[in-house]
């Protein structure tokens, strides 16, 4: 075992599959399926909630059709 002065700085392992920095803009955003997004709405509906946390960022989303729309908040 070795003693470390410091903890090492993380490191992101998988680059996220989508650009969500750009997308969390503040720019409102709609996504179609098929189109921007393969799996169900409700999939990538929890996928941007999982990715605002990672950013800390809070959105809003609706659900229109089988397409969802996205905007980042200020809090």
């Amino acid at each position: 075992m070795r003693v470390l002065i410091e903890l090492p700085a993380p490191t992101r392992r998988k680059a996220e599959k989508y650009p969500w920095t750009e997308w969390f803009d503040g720019t409102p955003r709609l996504f179609e399926q098929g189109v921007d997004y393969e799996g169900t709405t409700a999939g990538f509906r929890s996928c941007a909630y999982a990715a605002a946390r990672r950013h800390a960022v809070k959105i809003m989303v609706r659900t229109i059709g089988d397409d969802l729309a996205v905007q980042a908040v200020r809090s």
